[in-house]
This record gives structure tokens, sequence and C-alpha cells, in this order.
């Protein structure tokens, strides 16, 4: 005869729960329960079965249809997104390091070159040099997340035509996000000032009808 299960100890409960949401968090899962589409497309095509063998309306069958179509559609783009997500994890996890190197040579050559610019004597290439280094600087902060990272600073003799071409349009490609998160936090900053302007504005509007009236009934 099988001995019967132990009862369960105070708390195990909640230690099942902390196990499990230790265990999505793990695997970066939405913690609501909305149903993806792949699911909503399940029970799609459950229904339109069961429509269709019970003899539903035509109708209903033509809808129920669309829905699935449209649900298929919607599961393809969540596919790719989701592929797309992935990706850029897995692309940022591997290149982290060699970024942080990178970076920091970067910055180290930007305070040397600005530190000489600052001197009695600059050199005379100085803005050229500025330029490149700024533009370093963009590559790798702004570098395309999609793609394998191409780094900056290779052995020399090392480097094919291919690798070049690749770093061309990476680098063309980081330019362009750095200066669209330029524009983007160059227009937030000024309709803040412009609020902050229409504010003061306003205050001092209100203030001057303040002493106006005051005045007014001094003079009574």
């Amino acid at each position: 005869m099988a001995k019967p299960a132990p009862p369960s100890k105070k708390g195990d409960h909640h230690k099942r729960n902390a196990a499990h949401k230790k265990r999505r968090a793990a695997r970066d899962l939405p913690k609501t329960n909305k149903k993806t589409a792949k699911n909503r497309l399940r029970d799609a095509e459950r229904w339109l079965r069961r429509l269709e063998t019970n003899g539903a309306d035509p109708e209903q069958i033509t809808n129920a249809q669309k829905a699935v179509e449209e649900l298929s559609r919607e599961k393809a783009s969540d596919e790719v997104q989701r592929k797309r997500i992935d990706k850029e994890k897995r692309y940022a996890e591997r290149y982290r390091k060699v970024k942080f190197f990178e970076k920091r040579k970067v910055l180290r050559r930007l305070k040397r070159l600005r530190k000489e610019m600052a001197s009695d004597s600059p050199p005379h290439d100085g803005k050229e040099r500025l330029e490149a280094l700024e533009g370093d600087l963009a590559y790798v902060s702004f570098y395309p997340k999609d793609r394998k990272y191409v780094g900056l600073f290779t052995v020399r003799g090392a480097e094919d035509a291919r690798t070049a071409k690749r770093r061309a349009e990476a680098r063309k490609l980081a330019l362009a996000a750095a200066a669209a998160a330029a524009g983007a936090s160059s227009s937030s900053s000024s309709s803040e000032d412009e609020s902050d302007g229409e504010d003061a504005f306003a205050d001092a509007g209100e203030a001057s009808d303040g002493e106006a009236s005051g005045d007014f009934f001094l003079a009574a």
C-alpha cells in the first residue's frame, strides 16, 4: 500500500510561487496575463473548426476566416520582432566588452586632443582630428544593434575590403542615429524652454495685474 503524501509545511506554497516568479524573471517574460498572438490564433482556428463542423452561417464562417488570417499576419510580425530583439540582446552581450574598451580609448584621445587645442600651441589639424574622434564616439555609442560589431581598432594589415565596407556602412548609420538623437533632445529642450517662457510670461502678467489693482486701491 502506497504511503500517503506528507502534509505540506507552512510556507511551501509561498516558496513555490517565489521560485516560479524567479524563473519567469530569468526568462524575461511579461507579468501580464495577456494572450499572445499564437494563443489567440489557436483559439480562432478552434472556433472556425467548430463553426464548420456545426454548419454555421456562411457569414460567421467568413468572419472567422478573416480573423484567422489577421491573427496569422500578427503572429508572423510578432515572430519577426521577437527574433530581432533576441538578436539585439545577443549582440549586445557579445560585444559589450569590446565596445566598452574602444569607447574608453576614444574618450581618452578626445580628452588629450582638447587639452592640446586649449594649449598655447594648438595643432594645425585639431578640428579635423576632433571631428574624426567625435565620429568614432558616435560609431561606438550608436552602432546598429542588429549588426555584428566591427571594431574601430584592428591589427594593421589584417583588414580586408569587406570589413572596411561594413565599417563604413555602420558608421553612416551610427552618425545618422546620433544626429537624430541630438535633434530630438534639442527639440525637447526647446519645447521645455518655450513652456517655461510661457509660464513666466503668465506669472509676470498676473503680477502686473496684481500690482495695478494694488495701486488702484491705494489711490482710492
